[in-house]
């Protein structure tokens, strides 16, 4: 019986060996993952570690593991380091809700350094990486090097596939996401969706927003990308990228950018349309503050974009289309339904009401779109003990009844997965 480990934080974990990366005596990670299935970790505050405060090892394999709600600082190296290179994978990740940053710049001792977000690197199928903020993973002033110094903060490479990265805010980072690394180094079959990539005017050391290196198969759909012109490689200012003979069958539409995209090999003839490349900040509602929601001006990005069966919702989970054209981009400009109506319309309600005197327990739930519902329970052991529901639903309200007859008095943990997105809540019986 497989049992689901459950760590929630209600406080924070702060280690102070950053500041000084050569001390012995500093934390190399806060969380070391190895040979473990059903992992969520949420609500934590952690960082300044000399390595990793996150790192998953494959070697025995580690499927399942889920941070939600995380802050990360400062990091001495990547903050999400996911290694599935050993013989075993790590399946079925997700990180979402969470703030990675560094506060200032990466520590750099006056020789070289390596940083990312969240790397992984190796043949995981099926991760998640959503919802998160991203900042300021960037070159040191005095060491603007892009071989050894800030990656990009979303980089998935060697190997893997069904990847999905979406709806993340990526500002003032050396890249955005990238998908491979060098040829033969890469991942397939991954979707690229309604994210925010911005660099402010004048950042040194920039580079590409999102680059697809080595990534067969793989769709890079309705994100802002708005660089100021940090990165201009000389043949003008460029946004996105793609390169290597393995990057065959690429899909890149309803992208709203400031650059063009950039060509690196030729003959890959990928499905290119629907994108725009002389974005400016006057279209967004506050660029200055990182806002990169549209404002109703740009009429070239607004219902100008085409519908794509990948692509049901903007960064903010509002449906597209609201008024029967998409918008160009990450966001989705509503019209025609109240804000009160939309958020009703996108939001994945779920509660838990338990009868006086009675051990029967309501479980409601609101489903925004149809999709696949799974609920389950888990003793305070952390074993499952029973399955509630395993299925496709259509968007609607539901009510589950469920009697706890029989049940030893306690705390249970009812999971419920929607479209890949996890809740978990506690029940008392007593």
């Amino acid at each position: 019986m497989k049992k689901i480990l459950y760590l929630y934080f209600l406080f924070s974990l702060l280690f102070f060996g950053y500041a000084d990366k050569i001390n012995a005596k500093s934390a190399p990670h806060v969380f070391a993952v190895y040979n473990v299935e059903n992992l969520l970790i949420q609500d934590l505050t952690a960082g300044r570690t000399l390595n990793h405060p996150i790192t998953v090892q494959g070697k025995e394999g580690c499927d399942n593991v889920h941070f939600k709600n995380l802050h990360l600082i400062d990091a001495g190296e990547q903050f999400i380091k996911i290694n599935n290179k050993e013989k075993e994978k790590c399946d079925n990740g997700i990180v979402e809700g969470c703030l990675i940053e560094y506060t200032d710049y990466p520590y750099w001792d006056g020789s070289k350094y390596y940083t990312q977000g969240v790397d992984k690197i190796g043949g995981g199928d099926n991760w998640i990486v959503r919802d998160c903020i991203i900042k300021n993973i960037r070159p040191h002033p005095e060491h603007l090097d892009a071989a050894d110094g800030a990656g990009a903060p979303i980089t998935f490479w060697q190997g893997g596939t069904n990847n999905l990265i979406e709806r993340n805010i990526i500002i003032n980072c050396r890249k955005g996401i990238e998908l491979g690394i060098g040829n033969g180094e890469g991942v397939s079959n991954s979707i690229v969706r309604n994210n925010f990539v911005y660099r402010e005017p004048g950042m040194a050391g920039g580079d590409i927003g999102i680059s697809v290196n080595d990534s067969p198969d793989s769709k890079i759909y309705n994100n802002t990308v708005i660089l100021n012109g940090t990165f201009d490689p000389g043949s003008g200012a460029k946004a996105i990228e793609y390169r290597f003979d393995n990057s065959t069958n690429l899909e890149i539409k309803n992208n709203l950018c400031d650059g063009e995209i950039w060509v690196r090999v030729n003959g890959l003839n990928p499905d290119i349309s629907n994108n725009i490349y002389n974005a400016d900040e006057s279209w967004f509602l506050n660029a200055e503050g990182y806002d990169l929601h549209l404002n109703t001006s740009p009429e070239e990005a607004i219902d100008k974009g085409i519908e794509l069966v990948d692509v049901s919702d903007d960064i903010d989970k509002q449906p597209r289309p609201v008024n029967g054209s998409c918008d160009i981009g990450a966001d989705e400009v509503e019209s025609e339904i109240s804000s009160v109506q939309a958020m009703i319309n996108r939001n994945f309600n779920f509660s838990i009401v338990s009868k006086s005197n009675s051990d029967l327990t309501l479980i409601n739930y609101h489903l925004p779109y149809r999709g696949t519902v799974k609920i389950e329970l888990f003793n305070y052991l952390g074993y499952k003990v029973s399955n509630l529901i395993n299925q496709i639903q259509d968007a609607g309200y539901y009510s589950i009844e469920y009697l706890f007859s029989g049940f030893s008095n306690g705390i249970y943990l009812c999971l419920i997965c929607y479209n890949n997105e996890y809740e978990i809540h506690k029940i008392i019986i007593n």
